[in-house]
């Protein structure tokens, strides 16, 4: 996160307790020995809590870890034993490095690995594709009958540049006949 690391001896005595008090007040502590603590501020889109620091953005449960443990060393990331990305109970988080929280993601079965074929994005794979393989042949077969570009491009509502890199297989090369 780059910038993101708070210099706790720049701030005041009377600050951090005006930051400890707002930090808080974001903070939904539920009962029980294991309960989380959720954080019921904003939230960056990958779901993780947010809490501003003047001008930083920064992750709420790392904040929570500075709060109780004081620094973060460099290149460790604060990992959740509970796996809620809300949760800023300090007792919750632990230091590991990438590698460690990937262990960890495995040892409770929560990474998903995906090996379904990805769909294309070439031709018809394509959500933003106009035509279809259909009327990619029917172009060629026109273009080659003597129906001029600017005509195909009329009638299959497409640029005169595409039906020439159609008509040269410049693009859709899977429906070359």
């Amino acid at each position: 996160m780059g910038k993101s690391k708070i210099d706790w001896c720049d701030e005041t005595e009377q600050r951090l307790l005006e930051l400890r008090r707002r930090f808080w007040g974001y903070v939904a502590c539920h009962e029980g020995q294991d309960a989380c603590w959720l954080w019921q501020g904003g939230c960056f889109t990958n779901g993780y809590g947010q809490f501003r620091v003047g001008a930083q953005k920064l992750r709420a449960h790392r904040f929570a870890w500075k709060l109780f443990y004081g620094a973060i060393p460099k290149g460790m990331l604060v990992c959740h034993r509970c796996d809620k990305k809300g949760c800023v109970r300090p007792d919750h988080l632990f230091l590991g490095t990438q590698k460690d929280n990937i262990a960890d993601m495995d040892a409770k079965g929560r990474r998903v690995v995906s090996r379904a074929p990805r769909p294309s994005m070439q031709g018809e794979g394509n959500a933003a594709a106009k035509l279809t393989a259909g009327s990619v042949q029917m172009i060629r077969s026109f273009h080659a009958g003597g129906v001029s570009y600017r005509q195909l491009a009329k009638t299959f509502r497409i640029s005169c540049s595409q039906v020439a890199n159609i008509v040269c297989g410049r693009n859709w090369r899977q429906t070359n006949a």
